[in-house]
């Protein structure tokens, strides 16, 4: 990586590692396209959708703005899986040497968060992006310093519906053992998510999402996309107890 000046100074990317190397073992030589775009990562979410593509134009794997692909791909593509841990390992010299070097100075996880925070990262991005480095060190067989833990994802908390918990008034008399009619409308989507206690949360969204109001929409995609989020952060953690 060319040296970096005080108005330019790179980002440390934050999509999952797995996400990466998984993407790069989707193609062959023959089959990688000229260019990376959103038709090609169609199937990820928006927010993995953009993730992935800053990190591939991070480590000068795309060219920005165009997405069309440079060598640095073409040869993750091509290596076959010692190759791809050597290339990592490159990958980690290139643009994290100064990550390295706090490592080799047994260096502590205070001490590699503040310097991911002034490669431009920070609050949860930060987090993503230290695990990252943690999981490409792993992979490509680099010793990190005995102090370095892989940081831990926020739990999230479950929003109580109103009214919840609260008695029905005026009911006496009436069996509450029924649950009350269903509309008679068709369930489209159903997300369920595990929780790392017991039990979980379901979310059904019931009628046509393409008849919803614009903002109705949205804010169903937006809990849809939280959920997703949430697995990928419990997927990180338990790759963080293997590190």
């Amino acid at each position: 990586m060319e040296n970096e000046t005080q108005s330019e100074v790179w980002k440390a990317p934050y999509a999952p590692f797995r996400t990466l190397t998984n993407f790069a073992e989707r193609f062959t030589p023959e089959t990688l396209p000229r260019r990376i775009d959103r038709s090609i990562v169609r199937n990820y979410s928006g927010t993995q959708q953009a993730e992935l593509l800053g990190a591939l134009e991070a480590f000068d794997m795309i060219e920005p703005n165009t997405g069309v692909v440079k060598d640095r791909l073409r040869d993750l593509v091509a290596a076959d899986t010692d190759g791809k841990r050597e290339l990592i390992r490159q990958l980690l010299r290139d643009y994290y040497q100064w990550a390295l070097d706090i490592s080799k100075a047994n260096g502590t996880q205070s001490e590699l968060e503040e310097a991911f925070r002034e490669h431009g990262v920070g609050g949860s991005t930060a987090r993503k992006a230290v695990t990252f480095f943690m999981h490409a060190a792993k992979y490509a067989g680099i010793e990190l310093s005995p102090h370095f833990t892989a940081p831990r994802a926020p739990r999230r908390t479950a929003a109580r519906r109103n009214g919840a918990g609260k008695t029905n008034q005026g009911t006496q008399g009436q069996n509450n053992d029924q649950p009350p009619p269903k509309p008679p409308t068709t369930a489209t989507l159903e997300r369920t998510v595990s929780l790392t206690g017991n039990g979980g949360v379901t979310i059904t969204v019931t009628g046509n999402l393409l008849a919803f109001s614009a903002e109705d929409r949205k804010w169903v995609l937006e809990l849809v996309q939280m959920f997703d989020d949430y697995e990928e952060a419990l997927g990180e953690e338990d790759d963080e107890d293997d590190l």
